[in-house]
């Protein structure tokens, strides 16, 4: 995720006293609570871990049950990261593509991801949009690479979708040229597998995080909760 939550500028105006302390204790206290303010690392750290625990609760309520294709809205919640010092707080998810997700925007081919083979790093004429029915290994679903015998079928519609790939068989060519050798057909009863298109085009999903004002509000109560625990 691109985006990041900065809180270091929230101004905790509370602590702004300006009343004088007679009673020994309470000196103490309120010198305990400027030492406090002084070395921010444990204050920011508190925060963020607050934040975190919305983010976290957000994506666990509404977006890892959807994990129906594989677990990517599980490697998103796995995914954020909390650094904080005595300057700031920052909680990032960095689980690729959740910033498209998250902002939206368009997606064209690239180079071939292959790990090896002629055509790893070759540029690619198409995105293949996997179905329900492409299995899952490791928590993604299959390339098409690894689904066997695949049949194309070019769309008769002009638009970005060039065609499809279904489940596919070995037919042996009856005549022509090319007479006694095989093609690959269509499975009759076969299941779609792939989309193929050209670029596919996605809406932004802000609901990926809490709303701003819900994890400042975390944010500051964590913060309260700090400085508390100087006047026990």
């Amino acid at each position: 995720m691109q985006r990041t939550l900065r809180f270091h500028a929230i101004t905790l105006t509370m602590l702004h006293l300006t009343i004088n302390f007679e009673d020994t204790a309470a000196k103490a206290t309120l010198g305990a609570i400027e030492q406090a303010l002084q070395d921010r690392a444990g204050l920011h750290a508190s925060m963020a871990q607050a934040v975190e625990i919305e983010v976290k609760g957000n994506l666990q309520a509404k977006y890892v049950p959807r994990n129906k294709r594989g677990d990517f809205w599980k490697r998103v919640h796995d995914s954020v990261e909390v650094r904080s010092s005595s300057s700031e707080a920052v909680v990032a998810l960095v689980e690729a593509g959740i910033a498209l997700r998250y902002y939206g925007g368009e997606v064209y081919p690239g180079k071939n991801p292959a790990a090896s083979g002629p055509n790893k790093g070759q540029p690619t004429r198409a995105l293949a949009i996997p179905s329900d029915q492409v299995p899952v290994a490791n928590g993604r679903q299959l390339s098409p690479g690894r689904m066997g015998l695949l049949a194309f079928l070019r769309s008769k519609t002009a638009g970005d979708t060039i065609g499809v790939l279904v489940e596919g068989e070995a037919k042996v060519i009856q005549r022509g040229s090319r007479k006694g050798q095989s093609r690959v057909v269509a499975k009759p009863g076969g299941s779609l597998l792939f989309t193929l298109r050209r670029v596919t085009r996605h809406t932004g999903d802000p609901g990926i995080l809490p709303e701003e004002a819900r994890l400042l509000t975390a944010a500051s109560e964590a913060a309260e909760e700090y400085l508390d625990s100087f006047e026990e």
